[in-house]
């Protein structure tokens, strides 16, 4: 019943402003009408009152109605979950549409999970509507923990994000060596901006000190993002920002002494 009303309550808040009009304009045309025909005192109050409660009514109803819609859209929100068996193939999916060839294998990805749970994330946006809660994949993002010999490789660019064995990433509560981003893909505005806050709080928490980050752009979002966040490439003669080549995190202390903790963009691998 409630939604049958949201159908026609708008029109009815208008229908309701327009008689109110109408009702005070007639009021306030008392001298102009006495010149034709005799209008009681009384009715012309009587019209402004009943303008006015009218007018008020509609008013009251659109601010309810505005007021829905705002909370309607409020019932939106992003979750993170880790990647496992659930959702594997929905997520190697997305990325295959981005990525191709490039995207790891599902075997991979659960090889990863298995070893450190906290390797891929998926993003999902949910939406609340009359009492059911829908959800739908928007995105998903990798922060690979790695060891001394997985950086190692990475610096030789020996070791594309794809094909990283699960050997040389470093289980849950153990120190990593460095960490390599990628994967990151998000196909709504809202999304984009949720992931990156989600991903940079974990690199945070993660990432001290002299913790190198790694990441490997492969579309021009990516590159933009690697130059937005101060990456560079591992290699001296390679341009920052170019496509398929390692980029490391760098401060101003980085570039000075060596790799240091920071965050990173999206759309890259």
């Amino acid at each position: 019943m409630l939604e049958r009303f949201a159908e026609w309550s708008w029109e009815l808040c208008l229908g309701l402003l327009a008689v109110a009009g109408t009702l005070l304009a007639i009021a306030l045309a008392r001298t102009d009408l006495e010149t034709l025909i005799h209008v009681p005192r009384a009715l012309v109050v009587g019209l402004t009152v009943t303008g006015i409660a009218v007018g008020t009514a509609g008013l009251l109803g659109i601010a309810a109605l505005t007021l829905r819609r705002i909370t309607k859209r409020d019932a939106v929100w992003c979750e993170f979950r880790a990647v496992s068996r659930a959702n594997v193939r929905e997520v190697h999916e997305l990325m295959m549409h981005t990525f191709g060839e490039e995207s790891p294998t599902t075997t991979r990805i659960l090889e990863w999970q298995r070893r450190n749970s906290t390797v891929m994330t998926a993003v999902y946006i949910k939406r609340l509507a009359s009492g059911n809660v829908t959800r739908s994949l928007v995105g998903v993002f990798k922060i690979v923990p790695l060891k001394a010999e997985g950086v190692a490789l990475v610096e030789q660019e020996r070791l594309p994000g794809g094909a990283i064995p699960a050997a040389l990433v470093t289980g849950q509560g153990d120190a990593p060596a460095g960490f390599y981003i990628g994967d990151v893909l998000a196909v709504t505005v809202r999304a984009k901006g949720e992931l990156l806050r989600q991903m940079l709080t974990a690199l945070r928490k993660a990432a001290t000190g002299g913790t190198p980050i790694y990441t490997r752009p492969l579309t021009a979002d990516g590159a933009r993002l690697v130059h937005k966040y101060g990456f560079v490439p591992v290699a001296d003669s390679v341009p920052a920002g170019s496509l398929g080549r390692i980029h490391r995190f760098a401060t101003a202390r980085a570039r000075r002494d060596g790799p240091s903790n920071g965050a990173a963009g999206a759309d890259r691998q």
